[in-house]
Protein backbone atom coordinates (compact mmCIF):
# COMPACT_ATOMS: atom_id res chain seq x y z
CA UNK A 1 0.00 0.00 0.00
CA UNK A 2 1.26 3.42 -1.09
CA UNK A 3 2.17 5.61 1.96
CA UNK A 4 1.54 8.81 2.47
CA UNK A 5 2.66 12.20 4.74
CA UNK A 6 0.42 15.05 6.26
CA UNK A 7 0.81 18.46 6.77
CA UNK A 8 0.08 22.06 7.25
CA UNK A 9 -1.07 23.69 4.34
CA UNK A 10 1.61 26.66 2.61
CA UNK A 11 0.23 29.22 0.79
CA UNK A 12 2.78 28.30 -2.46
CA UNK A 13 0.54 24.80 -2.58
CA UNK A 14 -2.98 26.70 -2.94
CA UNK A 15 -2.83 26.38 -6.77
CA UNK A 16 -2.41 22.51 -6.63
CA UNK A 17 -5.21 22.54 -4.16
CA UNK A 18 -7.28 24.37 -6.48
CA UNK A 19 -6.61 22.16 -9.36
CA UNK A 20 -6.96 19.13 -6.92
CA UNK A 21 -10.32 20.03 -5.89
CA UNK A 22 -12.21 21.24 -9.56
CA UNK A 23 -11.01 17.41 -10.10
CA UNK A 24 -12.08 15.22 -7.44
CA UNK A 25 -15.78 17.56 -6.97
CA UNK A 26 -16.36 17.45 -10.76
CA UNK A 27 -15.72 13.20 -10.65
CA UNK A 28 -18.00 13.27 -7.64
CA UNK A 29 -21.05 15.58 -9.03
CA UNK A 30 -20.64 13.33 -12.35
CA UNK A 31 -20.97 10.15 -10.55
CA UNK A 32 -23.64 11.22 -7.47
CA UNK A 33 -25.73 14.09 -10.08
CA UNK A 34 -24.76 12.75 -13.80
CA UNK A 35 -23.61 16.19 -14.39
CA UNK A 36 -21.32 18.82 -13.14
CA UNK A 37 -23.33 21.77 -11.84
CA UNK A 38 -23.08 25.60 -13.55
CA UNK A 39 -21.48 27.92 -11.13
CA UNK A 40 -17.90 27.88 -10.38
CA UNK A 41 -15.66 25.34 -9.83
CA UNK A 42 -15.38 24.05 -5.98
CA UNK A 43 -11.43 24.69 -5.75
CA UNK A 44 -11.88 27.63 -6.66
CA UNK A 45 -15.33 29.24 -4.76
CA UNK A 46 -12.94 28.09 -1.71
CA UNK A 47 -9.49 29.28 -2.54
CA UNK A 48 -9.99 32.01 0.17
CA UNK A 49 -10.84 29.93 2.79
CA UNK A 50 -6.85 29.32 3.18
CA UNK A 51 -6.63 32.47 4.38
CA UNK A 52 -9.37 33.08 6.63
CA UNK A 53 -8.44 33.62 10.33
CA UNK A 54 -8.49 30.57 12.26
CA UNK A 55 -9.05 27.80 9.76
CA UNK A 56 -6.46 24.88 10.16
CA UNK A 57 -5.93 23.77 6.43
CA UNK A 58 -3.99 20.48 5.75
CA UNK A 59 -2.53 18.67 3.05
CA UNK A 60 -1.88 14.94 2.09
CA UNK A 61 1.43 14.08 -0.15
CA UNK A 62 2.12 10.68 -1.70
CA UNK A 63 5.56 9.09 -1.16
CA UNK A 64 6.87 11.96 -3.97
CA UNK A 65 6.08 14.70 -2.46
CA UNK A 66 2.98 15.57 -4.87
CA UNK A 67 -0.51 16.40 -3.23
CA UNK A 68 -3.03 14.06 -3.78
CA UNK A 69 -5.49 15.41 -0.70
CA UNK A 70 -6.55 18.19 1.06
CA UNK A 71 -8.67 19.23 4.12
CA UNK A 72 -9.91 22.43 5.64
CA UNK A 73 -11.96 22.84 9.16
CA UNK A 74 -13.10 26.46 9.96
CA UNK A 75 -12.84 27.30 13.81
CA UNK A 76 -15.65 29.08 15.33
CA UNK A 77 -15.01 28.86 18.86
CA UNK A 78 -16.01 26.07 20.21
CA UNK A 79 -17.71 24.87 16.71
CA UNK A 80 -15.63 23.96 13.47
CA UNK A 81 -17.12 23.48 9.52
CA UNK A 82 -14.81 21.07 8.06
CA UNK A 83 -14.22 20.71 4.50
CA UNK A 84 -14.61 20.86 1.63
CA UNK A 85 -11.70 17.67 1.91
CA UNK A 86 -11.04 16.22 -1.17
CA UNK A 87 -8.11 13.28 -2.63
CA UNK A 88 -6.92 13.40 -6.01
CA UNK A 89 -9.75 10.49 -7.99
CA UNK A 90 -6.76 8.12 -9.04
CA UNK A 91 -5.41 8.37 -5.82
CA UNK A 92 -8.46 6.76 -3.84
CA UNK A 93 -8.76 3.57 -1.58
CA UNK A 94 -5.61 4.33 0.37
CA UNK A 95 -7.95 4.99 3.20
CA UNK A 96 -6.32 8.77 2.54
CA UNK A 97 -10.00 10.37 3.23
CA UNK A 98 -10.18 9.01 6.21
CA UNK A 99 -6.94 9.80 7.58
CA UNK A 100 -6.86 13.29 6.13
CA UNK A 101 -10.10 14.50 7.83
CA UNK A 102 -9.27 12.77 10.67
CA UNK A 103 -6.30 14.45 11.20
CA UNK A 104 -7.53 17.75 10.69
CA UNK A 105 -10.68 17.46 12.70
CA UNK A 106 -7.38 16.08 15.61
CA UNK A 107 -5.89 19.97 14.76
CA UNK A 108 -9.57 21.28 15.60
CA UNK A 109 -10.27 19.89 18.91
CA UNK A 110 -6.60 20.52 20.53
CA UNK A 111 -7.65 24.10 19.41
CA UNK A 112 -10.81 24.08 21.03
CA UNK A 113 -13.18 23.28 18.63
CA UNK A 114 -14.61 19.77 19.61
CA UNK A 115 -18.01 20.11 17.67
CA UNK A 116 -17.45 19.69 13.88
CA UNK A 117 -20.09 20.66 11.29
CA UNK A 118 -20.07 19.08 7.95
CA UNK A 119 -22.53 19.22 5.16
CA UNK A 120 -22.43 16.30 2.55
CA UNK A 121 -24.54 14.62 -0.41
CA UNK A 122 -27.83 12.86 1.24
CA UNK A 123 -28.05 9.68 -1.08
CA UNK A 124 -24.27 8.65 -0.78
CA UNK A 125 -23.87 5.95 1.43
CA UNK A 126 -19.93 6.60 0.98
CA UNK A 127 -20.40 9.80 2.69
CA UNK A 128 -23.14 8.30 5.29
CA UNK A 129 -20.70 5.90 6.39
CA UNK A 130 -17.68 7.83 7.20
CA UNK A 131 -19.20 10.52 9.25
CA UNK A 132 -20.91 7.64 11.33
CA UNK A 133 -17.64 6.43 12.47
CA UNK A 134 -17.28 9.44 14.11
CA UNK A 135 -20.36 9.71 15.81
CA UNK A 136 -22.36 11.87 14.27
CA UNK A 137 -26.34 13.24 14.20
CA UNK A 138 -27.53 14.27 10.96
CA UNK A 139 -30.11 16.42 9.87
CA UNK A 140 -31.68 17.73 6.25
CA UNK A 141 -30.48 21.13 5.27
CA UNK A 142 -32.17 22.59 2.05
CA UNK A 143 -30.51 25.10 0.07
CA UNK A 144 -32.57 27.95 -1.63
CA UNK A 145 -32.57 30.20 -3.17
CA UNK A 146 -34.86 33.28 -5.16
CA UNK A 147 -34.66 35.47 -7.98
CA UNK A 148 -33.05 39.18 -7.05
CA UNK A 149 -36.49 41.46 -7.36
CA UNK A 150 -37.19 44.13 -4.78
CA UNK A 151 -38.27 42.49 -1.75
CA UNK A 152 -41.27 41.33 0.15
CA UNK A 153 -43.02 44.55 1.77
CA UNK A 154 -43.42 44.70 5.10
CA UNK A 155 -44.27 46.60 8.26
CA UNK A 156 -41.84 47.78 10.17
CA UNK A 157 -41.40 47.81 13.79
CA UNK A 158 -38.36 50.44 14.79
CA UNK A 159 -35.45 48.01 13.58
CA UNK A 160 -32.53 49.39 11.89
CA UNK A 161 -30.29 47.74 9.41
CA UNK A 162 -26.36 48.29 9.67
CA UNK A 163 -23.50 47.60 7.39
CA UNK A 164 -20.46 46.32 9.74
CA UNK A 165 -18.14 47.77 6.98
CA UNK A 166 -19.31 51.45 8.17
CA UNK A 167 -18.90 51.37 11.29
CA UNK A 168 -15.71 52.51 13.16
CA UNK A 169 -13.14 50.13 14.27
CA UNK A 170 -14.21 50.44 18.17
CA UNK A 171 -17.62 50.00 17.40
CA UNK A 172 -16.92 47.07 15.18
CA UNK A 173 -15.36 45.68 18.38
CA UNK A 174 -18.50 45.52 19.99
CA UNK A 175 -20.94 44.86 17.64
CA UNK A 176 -18.63 41.15 17.41
CA UNK A 177 -19.12 40.75 21.43
CA UNK A 178 -22.70 41.75 20.36
CA UNK A 179 -22.69 38.78 17.90
CA UNK A 180 -20.79 36.40 19.76
CA UNK A 181 -23.78 36.93 22.89
CA UNK A 182 -25.82 35.83 19.81
CA UNK A 183 -24.34 33.20 18.64
CA UNK A 184 -23.54 31.44 22.72
CA UNK A 185 -27.53 31.24 22.29
CA UNK A 186 -27.55 29.20 19.97
CA UNK A 187 -24.45 27.03 21.11
CA UNK A 188 -21.91 27.82 24.06
CA UNK A 189 -18.59 28.89 22.85
CA UNK A 190 -19.37 29.37 19.15
CA UNK A 191 -18.95 32.36 17.43
CA UNK A 192 -18.16 33.87 13.63
CA UNK A 193 -15.66 36.35 14.33
CA UNK A 194 -13.48 34.79 12.21
CA UNK A 195 -15.75 34.80 9.29
CA UNK A 196 -16.71 38.72 9.99
CA UNK A 197 -12.66 39.55 10.01
CA UNK A 198 -12.42 37.09 6.61
CA UNK A 199 -15.57 39.13 4.83
CA UNK A 200 -13.94 42.73 5.43
CA UNK A 201 -10.27 42.40 5.03
CA UNK A 202 -10.33 40.33 1.91
CA UNK A 203 -13.74 42.44 0.26
CA UNK A 204 -16.12 39.37 -0.13
CA UNK A 205 -19.36 40.91 0.80
CA UNK A 206 -20.92 42.33 3.96
CA UNK A 207 -22.16 41.86 6.92
CA UNK A 208 -25.02 43.18 8.65
CA UNK A 209 -26.59 43.84 11.61
CA UNK A 210 -30.08 44.50 12.71
CA UNK A 211 -31.03 46.55 15.69
CA UNK A 212 -34.14 47.91 17.67
CA UNK A 213 -33.32 50.82 20.15
CA UNK A 214 -29.48 50.35 19.89
CA UNK A 215 -29.73 46.95 20.67
CA UNK A 216 -28.34 43.93 18.31
CA UNK A 217 -31.24 41.61 17.52
CA UNK A 218 -29.16 39.74 14.72
CA UNK A 219 -26.75 39.71 11.84
CA UNK A 220 -26.16 38.09 8.50
CA UNK A 221 -22.78 37.38 6.76
CA UNK A 222 -22.94 38.04 3.24
CA UNK A 223 -20.83 36.53 0.13
CA UNK A 224 -20.63 37.70 -3.28
CA UNK A 225 -18.00 39.00 -6.26
CA UNK A 226 -15.08 38.12 -7.26
CA UNK A 227 -13.42 35.56 -4.77
CA UNK A 228 -16.44 34.91 -2.22
CA UNK A 229 -17.86 31.19 -1.53
CA UNK A 230 -20.74 32.52 -3.25
CA UNK A 231 -21.57 29.60 -6.16
CA UNK A 232 -22.27 31.69 -9.26
CA UNK A 233 -20.58 34.58 -9.70
CA UNK A 234 -24.38 36.39 -10.27
CA UNK A 235 -25.24 35.31 -6.59
CA UNK A 236 -25.65 37.05 -2.90
CA UNK A 237 -24.83 34.16 -0.85
CA UNK A 238 -26.45 34.69 2.66
CA UNK A 239 -23.89 32.44 4.32
CA UNK A 240 -24.56 32.69 8.23
CA UNK A 241 -27.84 34.72 9.20
CA UNK A 242 -28.76 34.22 13.47
CA UNK A 243 -31.13 36.18 14.90
CA UNK A 244 -31.37 36.35 18.92
CA UNK A 245 -33.68 33.38 20.30
CA UNK A 246 -37.27 34.40 22.11
CA UNK A 247 -36.58 38.52 20.75
CA UNK A 248 -40.15 39.55 20.29
CA UNK A 249 -39.58 40.81 17.12
CA UNK A 250 -37.51 38.14 15.88
CA UNK A 251 -38.90 37.14 12.87
CA UNK A 252 -38.92 40.84 11.94
CA UNK A 253 -35.27 40.94 12.29
CA UNK A 254 -35.12 38.41 10.00
CA UNK A 255 -36.75 39.58 7.13
CA UNK A 256 -35.44 42.82 7.71
CA UNK A 257 -31.73 41.38 7.40
CA UNK A 258 -32.96 39.46 4.16
CA UNK A 259 -34.70 42.43 3.24
CA UNK A 260 -31.71 44.30 3.00
CA UNK A 261 -29.74 41.31 1.12
CA UNK A 262 -32.23 41.41 -1.58
CA UNK A 263 -31.48 45.29 -1.95
CA UNK A 264 -27.87 44.46 -2.12
CA UNK A 265 -28.52 41.55 -4.79
CA UNK A 266 -30.43 43.99 -7.08
CA UNK A 267 -27.72 47.24 -6.48
CA UNK A 268 -24.90 44.73 -7.36
CA UNK A 269 -27.12 43.81 -10.39
CA UNK A 270 -26.74 40.05 -8.71
CA UNK A 271 -29.40 37.76 -10.22
CA UNK A 272 -30.17 35.47 -7.20
CA UNK A 273 -29.78 35.14 -3.53
CA UNK A 274 -29.52 31.90 -2.07
CA UNK A 275 -28.85 30.26 1.45
CA UNK A 276 -29.18 27.27 3.60
CA UNK A 277 -32.06 26.65 6.39
CA UNK A 278 -32.27 23.41 8.43
CA UNK A 279 -35.38 21.55 7.86
CA UNK A 280 -35.63 21.21 11.76
CA UNK A 281 -36.07 25.44 12.16
CA UNK A 282 -39.47 25.49 10.82
CA UNK A 283 -40.30 29.57 11.42
CA UNK A 284 -37.46 29.91 9.29
CA UNK A 285 -38.32 27.60 6.48
CA UNK A 286 -41.91 29.36 6.96
CA UNK A 287 -40.55 33.14 6.56
CA UNK A 288 -38.17 32.22 3.74
CA UNK A 289 -41.40 31.08 1.58
CA UNK A 290 -42.93 33.82 2.42
CA UNK A 291 -40.15 35.34 0.71
CA UNK A 292 -40.78 33.09 -2.22
CA UNK A 293 -37.51 30.88 -1.79
CA UNK A 294 -37.48 27.74 -3.22
CA UNK A 295 -36.19 24.74 -2.38
CA UNK A 296 -33.24 24.01 -4.93
CA UNK A 297 -31.15 20.90 -3.51
CA UNK A 298 -31.53 19.15 -0.28
CA UNK A 299 -28.36 18.21 1.29
CA UNK A 300 -27.12 16.28 4.88
CA UNK A 301 -25.86 18.62 8.17
CA UNK A 302 -23.86 16.35 10.25
CA UNK A 303 -22.68 17.45 13.42
CA UNK A 304 -19.73 15.37 14.67
CA UNK A 305 -17.02 14.87 17.34
CA UNK A 306 -13.89 13.68 15.80
CA UNK A 307 -13.33 11.68 19.12
CA UNK A 308 -14.95 10.06 21.60
CA UNK A 309 -19.01 10.61 21.40
CA UNK A 310 -19.32 10.24 25.48
CA UNK A 311 -16.96 13.13 26.31
CA UNK A 312 -19.14 15.67 25.09
CA UNK A 313 -22.77 13.99 25.06
CA UNK A 314 -24.17 16.84 26.85
CA UNK A 315 -23.54 19.43 24.12
CA UNK A 316 -24.52 17.02 21.45
CA UNK A 317 -28.01 16.79 22.89
CA UNK A 318 -28.04 20.42 23.51
CA UNK A 319 -27.38 21.04 19.63
CA UNK A 320 -30.28 18.74 18.41
CA UNK A 321 -32.91 19.93 21.27
CA UNK A 322 -31.96 24.02 20.24
CA UNK A 323 -32.95 23.39 17.00
CA UNK A 324 -36.41 24.58 18.04
CA UNK A 325 -39.26 25.58 15.35
CA UNK A 326 -39.03 29.22 16.46
CA UNK A 327 -35.76 29.89 15.77
CA UNK A 328 -34.58 31.71 13.22
CA UNK A 329 -30.73 30.88 11.40
CA UNK A 330 -29.09 30.06 8.47
CA UNK A 331 -26.20 28.56 8.01
CA UNK A 332 -23.87 27.60 4.64
CA UNK A 333 -21.71 25.35 5.78
CA UNK A 334 -20.32 23.88 2.83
Amino acid sequence: MSTFTIEMMKAEDLPTVVELENEAFATIFKKLLGAIPPGRPEGVRVANRFHRPDTVSIVLRDEQGVIQGVEYVKRMGRRGVVGPGAIRPNYQGRKAGTEVAAGVMTLAREQGSPLIDSVTFPTSPRHFNWHWQFGAVSVPALFVTREAKPPLARARTGLVVEHFSSLSEVAQVQALGEMKQITERFTPGFHVTADVHHVLHRKLGETLLVREGGRLLGFAVLHYGEGSEAFMDEQLLVQLLFVSPGEAHGEDAFHMLMGRAEELALELKLSMVGAMALSSRRATREALDERNYQVKEIHQHWVITGGDVSTILPELVQDTVVNRTEQFALAEWR
